[in-house]
């Protein structure tokens, strides 16, 4: 969730307002139960405090984790509270890993900052292993509907089916993805301030647009796989293909 332009939030801020992230993290992990898969290295992109690292480590212990984030201090609080991963400073669009590296890529909460999926997906895509597994989770565009439309919002929504669409479109296949409704309710509107701001949500915290103590927010869940080998292109234009992958081909 957190985005190297964004004014820096303090991991203690962020973690005692994460209630939603928190409770969504555990939804989107939960759908791992229902996947045969068993990734022997594993990406999490945009970690924040690191929530989702002990689960994944518990349920794939043998698995090497890189944690990425752009936040020094978020990294640091993430790896004081675990430290069986790897820790890098790295946002999502451009990770300092290898073609066809990752098995699996968590993306939880991460789109909501992104602009472009076009160069995002295909970018996770390069990264993933064949059949390699991208799960994410997403806000869509019910959230926060009874707002004004004035609300200094920080984040992007998106449809669940032009999500689904945009993976398609960057050579990923068995796309799933479905939508799920979460009411909040705030004991009082500072408090329901601090959160949208600590959580990155709304962008400034003394707005006198008034914010209603009862919020929706429409979550996406989605996944899908990487079943085409990544062909990387070279500054002509021409696509190189990887010797492994015809070694696969021809066996």
């Amino acid at each position: 969730m957190t985005d190297k332009n964004d004014i820096e939030i303090s991991p203690k801020n962020y973690v005692e307002s994460a209630v939603l992230s928190q409770t969504v993290g555990q939804d989107l992990l939960a759908r791992l139960d229902f996947m045969t898969t068993n990734p022997k290295r594993i990406a999490i992109v945009g970690c924040r405090s690191g929530d989702e690292i002990e689960s994944l480590k518990k349920r794939y212990d043998a698995a090497v984790i890189y944690a990425f984030d752009t936040s020094i201090d978020m990294l640091d609080y993430a790896k004081n509270k675990f430290n069986q991963a790897v820790y890098v400073c790295a946002d999502g669009i451009h990770l300092p890993i290898k073609n066809q590296s990752i098995d699996l890529l968590i993306a939880h909460f991460f789109l909501p900052w992104q602009s472009n999926l076009k160069i995002l997906f295909h970018e996770w895509r390069r990264v993933l292993t064949p059949n390699g597994l991208v799960l994410m989770s997403a806000l869509g565009p019910d959230t926060l509907r009874e707002a004004s439309e004035n609300t200094p919002l920080k984040i992007n929504l998106f449809d669940m089916h032009d999500l689904g669409n945009q993976l398609l479109a960057a050579g990923f296949s068995d796309v799933v993805a479905d939508v799920d409704y979460i009411m909040m309710k705030y004991q009082n509107e500072i408090r329901l301030r601090k959160e949208l701001y600590y959580s990155s949500i709304i962008s400034d915290i003394d707005s006198s647009i008034p914010l209603p103590l009862s919020l929706t927010y429409e979550i996406i869940y989605a996944h899908a796989f990487s079943k085409v080998d990544y062909a990387e292109r070279d500054q002509d234009g021409n696509i190189k293909i990887p010797v492994a992958s015809l070694r696969r081909q021809r066996e």
